[in-house]
């Protein structure tokens, strides 16, 4: 029987959620009002699609080693194409310690919803960025029945061979044909410790059926309602264009306790 007492391993392993970030520098203290003074002007930047200001004006040297100012401008203008206009941002949540401040906000665009999470702290007299991260959400989706038009074919291609190589065994080529930015926010050790442990508590794959789609944020999002040897689950994959092709972007298992 399937356990059910924690979520599947990749419940919790929502690929593509990359966040640039760095380790904790030597800060001194600013206050609130100018923490968040600084981090909606970067904002207001980012929406006029100003990322290769942001990066050179405002990202900290210890940030800039994660990516160079290209790869910045290129995750953040797909980013933007795909999110669509922003409708309406609020102040989700707000947190602080020892100097360093982080904002995050709920973020609704023409397109879906993001999670903006932002985080500063004040250095030599200048507020920087420590860290800024795009989380989709992904429980605000429309779903539409599986058989309604709109989904692109390369997209649902692209899960299909995902799942084809999940159901192998080949978790290792199911990571490398996956989107860059998966393996941006998941090293292929975690991969394949996350989900050698999701396959161990399904077992084998004996029946799916695809029975939901969506696209929200450019993600191509389709739900199978599985029936494995160790019970039933539901399976929400997700597909990415990458530079002209579709590839597996996210990889999610939760048991279906109905």
């Amino acid at each position: 029987m399937l356990k059910i007492g924690r979520p599947c391993a990749l419940t919790l392993l929502l690929l593509g959620a990359y966040a640039w970030s760095q380790a904790l520098p030597d800060v001194s203290k600013g206050t609130h009002d100018e923490a968040k003074a600084f981090v909606e002007e970067v904002l207001q930047k980012y929406d006029l699609g100003q990322f290769k200001s942001i990066y050179e004006k405002s990202f900290h040297s210890t940030l800039k080693s994660r990516g160079t100012i290209d790869d910045w401008d290129d995750y953040s203008k797909t980013n933007a194409r795909n999110a669509g206009k922003v409708l309406q941002r609020s102040l989700s949540k707000e947190t602080s310690s020892m100097g360093v401040w982080r904002f995050i906000f709920d973020t609704r665009h023409s397109e879906g919803r993001i999670f903006e999470d932002i985080t500063v702290t004040r250095e030599d007299g200048h507020w920087t960025i420590m860290a800024f991260g795009l989380t989709p959400n992904y429980d605000d989706v429309n779903w539409q029945d599986i058989n309604t038009t709109g989904a692109d074919p390369g997209a649902r291609a692209a899960v299909d061979e995902a799942l084809r190589l999940y159901d192998l065994g080949k978790y290792q080529e199911m990571y490398e044909q996956s989107h860059a930015w998966q393996k941006k926010s998941t090293n292929l050790s975690n991969w394949l410790q996350y989900i050698h442990s999701t396959a161990g508590q399904t077992g084998k794959v004996i029946s799916r059926k695809a029975y939901k789609r969506a696209n929200s944020l450019g993600i191509e999002r389709f739900l199978f309602d599985t029936q494995c040897t160790e019970g039933r689950v539901y399976e929400d994959v997700g597909a990415l264009d990458d530079h002209g092709r579709w590839k597996l972007y996210f990889f999610v298992v939760k048991p279906n306790l109905e």
